[in-house]
This record gives C-alpha cells, sequence and structure tokens, in this order.
C-alpha cells in the first residue's frame, strides 16, 4: 500500500497471519479484530516461501514403529567379558613378613622369599588356609628357585599338579575347587632345595579354561597345545537374535577356533588378518558359550559381548529373515514368500505415511498394511515413501517373496493427520510475492499421481518400454520422490512407449505433471491419445511449450517451480468419454522420433488430471483413490463500525487464477443482499468490474479490460454521493459525478462472495477498505504500478 496511506485504512488483509478458520486482518489493530471467516473442508497444498511443493493442514505423527532402525540392543550377556581377574586372595604372597603362612620342617621366610634347605625328611608343605570356595576357578602363579631336588606338588583345594618341579621359573595354574579343602599348599620334597616367591591366587570369575588357555593381563590367550575349549555357561533362548562381538590378539598366522553353544556351531574359521569379529545368531536353546581352539595358531580372545537384538521383541521374523548391522536381512533361504512383522503399529482404517530404506541384491519384496498383496513391488534399493492405510489388522509387513534376498532398515511410520480450515497464503516459486491463495473444489482424478510404479499407469502394454525408477530425484517438494521415466526401447517412441492412467471424466478438464530434464530436454504429454491432436510437447530446458496441441479448444502451457522443475498442463474443453492422462520422455519434442538410449530419460512428479479448464494448486492422491479439495471461502468480515456507507474506498491487489469468464466477486454489503458495493471479474473476457447498488446501480457500472486477467492488478473503488471512480494500475479507469450512497451505518460486511454467491477464486496480496473517499492523488499512488515495466505492459506499451 502506498506509503502515507495507511492510516486512513479501517479494515486491511495482507497474506500475514492465519489460524485454523480465520484469515487475520493487519487492520483494525484493537479488538474487535473483524477478521475474515475462512473455511475449507479439507487440506490443500500451496508453494510456501522457500518455494517448494507442501501441504497445508496436513500434519504427521510420531513415529509408530517401534526400534524401526534395528539398533535397540540389550545389555551385555556375558560375564567378565574382558576377563579380568579377581582381588588377590593370597596374604603376603611376597614373604615380606614371617607370617600368613603354615611352614612344615626346612621352610623359612628371610628376604622376601619362602626357603627350603633341604633338612627335611619327608614331602613338606608351604600352606596358606582360608584361599578357595568349591566350584571356583583359581589363576595360581608363583616364581620358583630350584638348587637341587624339587617341588612335588601344588594344592589348591584339591590336586593340581603333582609333576616334579625341578626347574627354575614362574609357574601357572588354574583350577576349579571341587573339594572342601581351602588350603593353597606347595609341598617340597624330601630332597629339595629352593625357594619360592611372589606367590599369588586369584579367582577367574565365570570362565572354565580347557588345557593351553589361560588369562591374564585383561585377555584369554591360547597357546597352540591342543583342542581345549574356554567356556562359559550361556542360555541361548529360542528364536532370540544375538550379537556376538570380541576381538582376536597376539596371532602371527593363522589361527583358528570354533564358537559353540553346546547345540550347534555358530562359527568356525581359520583366518589370517581378522582381529574384530561380530556374528549375528538365532538362539537354539544350547547351554553354553565354547570357543574351542584347535592346533592351529596361538592367539588371544578379549572384550567377549554378547548382546540380544530388538530386546523387546517388537519384530516377529518369517522364515528367512534374521536381525543384525542396525537392518533386517532376509537371505532368500525362504521357499515360499515369508513375513517381517511388527504387530500393534496403528489402528484399522488410519492413513499412515511409511519411510522406509530396502537394498535388494535379488528378487523382489513388498510393503504390505494387510497379511496380502503389497503396495508397491521393491526391486531396487532406494528409500522409499509410501501412504497407505490398515485394512485388515494392526500390522505392518514387509513380505519377501521366495526369491528376495536384501535387508530393510530405518522404517518410520506416521500417521496423516488432516486438519481443515487452514487458510493459504501462497509464494511464486522463487518464494516471492506472498499472497492468499482462494480456489474452487476440485478432484485429483488419477488415484496414485506420485507412484508411476503403480498399475494405474500401466493403461495399456506401451509402459513396458519405459523404466520408472523412483526416488531418483528431489521433487518440488523438497523430497527425494521424483521418479525417473527412462527408455528402455530404441525402437520406440513416446508414441509407442508411455504410461498412462485413465478417469471417467466429462470436460472441461486439464491435465498437468511436474517434469525436470534430465538425458532428455523434452517431456510428451496427451489427455487423449496420441493418434488425436490431445497431445503437446514441452521443452524441459527452456521451459517453453515446443508443440502445441492441434485438437480444437485444447492448449498446453508451461510454469516454473525453480530447481529445473516445470508444471506441464494441457487443457481441452472438446468432450471425451475417457480421459487418459499419457507421459513419456521424448527426444526432440516430437512422438514419433526413435530414443536413442536405453539409458536416458526425465523426471516427473505430482500428476494431476482435473475436471476444470484450468489447473489448480496441486492435489496429491497417495492412497490409491481420487483427492477432493473442497472449495474456500472467506467472508465476515468488518463491522458498521469500520466501514462509512456514505463514502470510502475499497482496494484490492488481486489475480484471476484463470479467464474463464465466470462471476468471482469481493463485496461489501448490509447482509440482506439489497444494498452492496461490488469488484468482480465478470463474465466479459479479461474484464474488471465494479458498482455500488442501493436499489439500482449508482455512479455508473464500471468496466475495463486487462490486457491479462491472471496477472495482478492494483485496483480501487471510490464512492461518495455525486463522486464515484474505479482507478486500475494507477489510472483513472471510470468515473461518474451522478449518484447516490447509502445511508450511515448500513454495511456492515466485506466478503469474498456476495451473499454466499459468486465467490471470488483467485488471488490476493492486498484488500482493503478506507473510511473516506481519497483523492485522486491518493488513489494514483495506492494503485499505482510496482514498476515501469509493469506499467507498460499493463498499457500495452512497447519498451525500446
Amino acid at each position: 500500500m502506498a506509503e502515507g496511506l495507511l492510516d486512513k485504512a479501517n479494515i486491511i488483509l495482507t497474506p500475514t497471519g492465519y489460524k485454523a478458520g480465520t484469515m487475520y486482518n493487519v487492520a483494525p489493530i484493537e479488538q474487535p479484530y473483524e477478521d475474515f471467516d475462512f473455511a475449507r473442508a479439507s487440506v490443500a497444498s500451496r508453494v510456501n516461501s522457500s518455494g517448494l511443493v507442501e501441504m497445508v493442514g496436513r500434519t504427521l505423527g510420531s513415529n509408530l514403529v517401534q526400534n524401526g532402525d534395528f539398533s535397540e540392543i540389550g545389555p551385555d550377556l556375558v560375564q567378565n567379558g574382558t576377563f579380568d581377574l579377581g582381588s588377590e586372595l593370597v596374604t603376603n604372597g611376597d614373604f615380606a613378613t614371617d607370617s600368613d603362612w603354615i611352614k612344615g620342617s626346612g621352610w623359612s621366610i628371610a628376604d622376601g622369599k619362602a626357603s627350603c634347605d633341604g633338612t627335611q625328611t619327608v614331602n613338606t608343605s608351604l600352606q596358606q588356609s582360608g584361599i578357595a570356595s568349591i566350584g571356583n576357578v583359581y589363576k595360581i602363579q608363583f616364581d620358583l628357585t630350584v638348587t637341587s631336588g624339587f617341588i612335588n606338588y601344588v594344592n589348591l583345594g584339591g590336586w593340581i599338579d603333582g609333576t616334579n618341579l625341578t626347574t627354575s621359573g614362574t609357574y601357572t595354574y588354574y583350577t576349579d575347587t571341587t573339594t572342601a579343602t581351602d588350603n593353597l599348599g606347595i609341598a617340597a620334597a624330601s630332597n629339595f632345595i629352593g625357594s619360592i616367591d611372589n606367590v599369588s591366587v586369584k579367582e577367574v570369575p565365570d570362565w572354565t579354561l580347557g588345557t593351553g588357555w589361560s588369562i591374564g593381563d585383561g585377555k584369554a590367550s591360547y597357546d597352540n597345545s591342543g583342542t581345549a575349549s574356554l567356556t562359559q555357561s550361556f542360555t541361548w533362548e529360542n528364536g532370540k537374535t544375538y550379537e556376538i562381538q570380541f576381538e582376536v590378539l597376539d596371532f602371527t598366522s593363522n589361527y583358528r577356533f570354533d564358537l559353540y553353544t553346546g547345540s550347534s556351531f555358530i562359527q568356525s574359521a581359520i583366518v589370517s588378518d581378522k582381529t574384530t569379529w561380530k556374528i549375528y545368531f538365532v538362539g537354539d536353546g544350547g547351554t553354553i558359550m565354547r570357543f574351542r581352539a584347535l592346533t592351529t595358531g596361538a592367539f588371544s580372545l578379549d572384550n567377549v559381548v554378547v548382546q540380544e537384538l530388538d530386546p523387546n521383541d517388537y519384530w516377529i521374523l518369517g522364515t528367512g529373515w534374521s536381525i543384525g548391522d542396525d537392518k533386517a536381512s532376509c537371505d532368500s533361504s525362504q521357499t515360499s514368500p515369508t513375513f517381517l512383522r511388527q504387530d500393534n503399529v496403528s489402528d484399522i482404517g488410519v492413513k499412515l505415511k511409511v519411510v522406509f530404506d530396502i537394498t535388494v541384491t535379488s528378487g523382489t519384496a513388498y510393503l504390505s498394511f494387510s497379511n496380502g498383496g503389497g503396495v508397491v513391488p521393491y526391486t531396487t534399493s532406494g528409500t522409499y515413501e509410501e501412504f497407505g492405510t490398515m485394512t485388515i489388522n494392526s500390522s505392518l509387513y514387509i513380505r519377501g517373496q521366495s526369491d528376495f534376498e536384501g535387508s530393510v532398515t530405518n522404517i518410520v511410520v506416521q500417521e496423516v493427520i488432516d486438519t481443515n480450515n487452514i487458510p493459504r497464503i501462497n509464494y511464486d516459486s522463487n518464494g516471492e510475492n506472498g499472497h492468499w491463495l482462494l480456489e474452487p473444489t476440485s478432484t485429483n482424478l488419477l488415484p496414485y499421481s506420485e507412484d508411476f510404479n503403480d498399475a494405474s499407469w500401466n493403461f495399456d502394454s506401451q509402459q513396458s518400454y519405459l523404466t520408472r525408477t523412483a526416488n531418483a530425484a528431489l521433487s518440488p517438494s523438497g523430497n527425494n520422490d521424483a521418479t525417473k521415466l527412462i527408455s528402455n526401447n530404441i525402437t520406440k517412441s513416446p508414441s509407442t512407449a508411455y504410461i498412462a492412467s485413465s478417469t471417467s471424466a466429462s470436460s472441461p478438464y486439464t491435465a498437468s505433471v511436474f517434469a525436470k530434464k534430465g538425458e532428455y530436454d523434452y517431456l510428451v504429454m496427451s489427455v487423449g491419445s496420441y493418434a488425436s491432436g490431445f497431445w503437446g510437447s514441452f521443452n524441459l530446458s527452456n521451459g517453453t511449450v515446443d508443440t502445441q496441441p492441434t485438437e480444437a479448444n485444447t492448449s498446453a502451457s508451461i510454469e516454473s517451480y525453480g530447481n529445473g522443475w516445470y508444471r506441464c498442463l494441457i487443457t481441452t474443453t472438446t468432450t471425451s468419454g475417457l480421459e487418459i492422462c499419457l507421459v513419456s520422455p521424448s527426444v526432440d519434442g516430437g512422438i514419433t522420433s526413435l530414443y536413442t538410449s536405453t539409458t536416458n530419460g526425465i523426471y516427473v512428479w505430482g500428476a494431476q488430471l482435473e475436471a476444470l479448464p484450468y489447473a489448480t494448486s496441486y492435489i496429491p492422491t497417495l492412497t490409491g483413490s481420487t483427492e477432493t479439495r473442497a472449495t474456500e471461502t472467506a467472508n465476515g468480515a468488518g463491522s458498521a463500525d469500520l466501514i462509512n456507507s456514505t463514502e470510502g474506498v475499497l482496494y484490492a491487489e488481486i489475480a484471476a487464477l484463470d479467464n474463464d469468464q465466470s462471476e468471482r466477486q469481493i463485496s461489501i454489503d448490509d447482509g440482506s443482499g439489497n444494498n452492496r458495493i461490488i469488484l468482480r471479474y465478470n463474465s466479459t473476457s479479461n474484464n474488471i468490474n465494479a458498482y455500488l447498488f442501493n436499489g439500482s446501480v449508482q455512479g455508473g457500472e464500471f468496466n475495463h479490460t486487462l490486457t491479462d486477467i491472471t496477472s495482478f492488478i492494483k485496483v480501487g473503488f471510490k464512492w461518495k454521493a455525486n463522486d464515484f471512480a474505479l482507478w486500475v494500475n494507477g489510472v483513472e479507469v471510470g468515473s461518474d459525478s451522478s449518484g447516490t450512497t447509502f445511508l450511515a451505518d448500513t454495511l456492515n460486511d466485506i466478503s469474498f462472495d456476495f451473499n454466499g454467491l459468486y465467490p471470488f477464486y483467485g488471488k490476493c496480496k492486498e484488500l482493503a477498505v478506507f473510511g473516506e473517499a481519497l483523492s485522486d492523488d491518493e488513489l494514483e499512488k495506492l494503485t499505482s504500478w510496482s514498476s515501469f515495466n509493469a506499467m507498460a505492459t499493463d498499457l500495452g506499451y512497447t519498451i525500446e
């Protein structure tokens, strides 16, 4: 609005604020605000300030799937997987004092060691009591110096070693105590002369060590001396999925082990280089975890961890399915289709959005909202977005066919929540020129407007010559959900290779699709048959219509949506019984030119077929049925205190949706229809019209022909006794100095219709009501063009 005139307006509507059911006025700024009541019994799309197509009134609920990325993992079920030893159980193991030890004959303690001088005549022991408990495993270690003779045996809660120890060195033993004796004993033979130092006894928690195994320095080591096992009691529950991790250290060449549950092998390997292991296993009821080392290579184990995957049992796995590495995998071992399933996802009848990642190695998988057929077949890897409704039960299924090998992850399921009666502030594709968008009811007659792989696009056999790759590029919505149409047969052309969807509708009708160039620059589209003149071609490189349809009353147009995307449109009023929307890439814009490659194509998204002579905003159809955007109304603003019935100005910056010569009115009235001020597009082509009626038309009825009714104009209608005028884009286009107005406090309502009739369908940047008749200078400023070029274009001038 022109500077300085803002304070004179009693009511100002601009595209600034709204809530469900209300379009907020900028003025008045104090209650009562007298905002516009808005209604639309559906959701609708708009172009937002970022230039992206988005839904207004459609939100998504929280994720309904539990553990959809398969990353939930239970606590570590292995005991002492880091091979820690217990605390030291021997007291004074370094013999710092002459205490804590029971010394047989010949033994003495001095100088930090226990010595035996050979004076004993029989085996005598060096002992310490209170060391062991029945059933525990202990590590015993000591340093031995032998001058002559030998140590006869070592004992801890039972016999450990009866081999004569005749040489000096460090000795290590592991024992599982089986008797009530809790003493540690080191027995010297009658001829032994020597000493013992650094005696240590520590419990080895949780592990049982076979021959050749030892624990120390936080790891379990195997010395390549046999086929013994490192074992822990463990319960592998049937059907549970486990992740087993461990590290292999200290090997110099090949090493070999078998990991065993007591019921079956988990892993058997001869390895030369692998140090970190992650293994997945479905429990078989076994009762132990056993690393059985073989005589191929010495090595050590550390950081053994076993955790249950999907610990809350959210997922039910059919044959061939398993969980691991943050995904659910199917190995194609199934002989018939099997399911990955989660129950209690949503109630029956709830509309859902599902997003997931799938990797396809071979075969086919389906997403299903019931235990049956899938929504879409998935034969290629990618991120997919689908919409559907629970129909039979509350479960979500991923069905792997008998030939499917692959995996799924990052499954997100959200309820689609539709909130009606939310107004739309729409923008150009560059995010500028915000305006209120008001449209009539319209239905997208194509059941899958974004899923070009759906069977509804398989009108006849010609679709087999086009490969449709889903999620191949960012669409005008900003999501990675555009489809690439790729010609796969160089003996075909657009007239013999296309995808098509059909519906019964009466004319007029308009087909549209968003398209972006790929290796080919052209889209060919038709609303009838390629054998007739209903087809047109579109240059996606420069955003022009390359070929107009030749059928009477049929035309093509194109609109830019930014980022290389265009909305391609064909409108016809020619009657036809079956309406078919056909889409295909083209090499040069022609319908008979043969394709030159089996890998080239274009991108498409958001197809629409509606029974109107022009295209309205995009209406997604995502669940296999048509969708309708309801009629929009905006009325009920103003009051007798804000509208001066005796004089004033009705001002608007508006544009029509189309030059369809229908009545589209903005009115100020008294609620009866007998007293009114009308600003309207009428039944005359490209015409704007205004008048005041108080029993008869006063001040004349002003008509002005516009160059393009779909371009924004600034228009002001002034009323005052014997002073009426219509201003358009800074020029007075009509005036009358004779006529009456209304009595004071007659008018009280401003609406984008007249008494519920002739709704204004169009775009509105600004609407204002002034409480006084403005001067000519003020009206010129108020309605002036935004630029010199805009003025020249509107007046038909040529700029040289």
